[in-house]
């Protein structure tokens, strides 16, 4: 009679068997189903986003849609670099009235020069829209509105130190100060808020010469109570 087999050894067998059966059935798991898709998708190996939206090339910016000038200027003028060209629309700085002064003897000043008859506005918010009107001339024949924040390198950009020579404010005027600021009727310098490119807000410091107060008088986008 034979012997039966020890118990280690029936054991061991068991475990051998249950392992062979698992890895058979991990490698029928791991073949796939012959209906599913024969290779999934790769993704792109290339750096950065792979989203269609992201992946295109930059637009080209798209310049300001064209504005007919009264002053017959068409838009995005040629200029020869280095030279200056003043625009009709310097005649408008006329119109600005010229700051207070403290009261001295009239003295009559010899008559050497034709004098300016060209009327003054009656008010401060017309003074204001008429720097509107000057700062929209500039942006018709540039392109975009001057660059800059403080007021005397607005000021320098309109008298033409931008790189098409264009001017559309003289080099000297009662309303420029020593400083080469624009200022209002009081002697306050304006105020330039850049809104975007082709968008200009300017500030006046009102009759108390403070900023950032009640009286301030603001631009509109498009003046038209101004004559020109």
């Amino acid at each position: 009679m034979k012997k039966p087999l020890p118990p280690f050894i029936i054991h061991g067998g068991f475990c051998l068997l249950l392992a062979i059966v698992l890895s058979g059935g991990w490698w029928l798991a791991g073949t796939g189903d012959s209906s599913a898709p024969a290779e999934l998708p790769r993704l792109s190996t290339a750096k950065g986003p792979i989203e269609p939206a992201y992946c295109a090339p930059p637009a080209i910016p798209r310049p300001p849609p064209p504005i007919d000038s009264p002053f017959g200027l068409h838009l995005y003028a040629q200029r020869a670099k280095g030279v200056i060209y003043p625009l009709a629309a310097m005649i408008v700085v006329n119109q600005l009235a010229p700051p207070e002064k403290p009261q001295e003897p009239k003295v009559a000043p010899p008559q050497t020069t034709v004098p300016n008859t060209t009327p003054k506005n009656e008010t401060a918010y017309d003074d204001v829209q008429s720097v509107t009107i000057l700062l929209n001339e500039y942006r018709r024949s540039f392109g975009a509105m001057p660059v800059g924040e403080l007021n005397d390198e607005i000021v320098r950009r309109l008298q033409g130190e931008n790189p098409q020579g264009i001017a559309v404010l003289p080099k000297t005027h009662p309303s420029i100060n020593s400083e080469g600021e624009l200022m209002d009727r009081w002697g306050t310098p304006y105020r330039f808020h850049p809104e975007s490119a082709w968008h200009m807000t300017i500030r006046s410091a009102g009759p108390d010469r403070k900023m950032w107060t009640s009286d301030d008088i603001l631009s509109d986008e498009e003046p038209s109570n101004v004559q020109l």
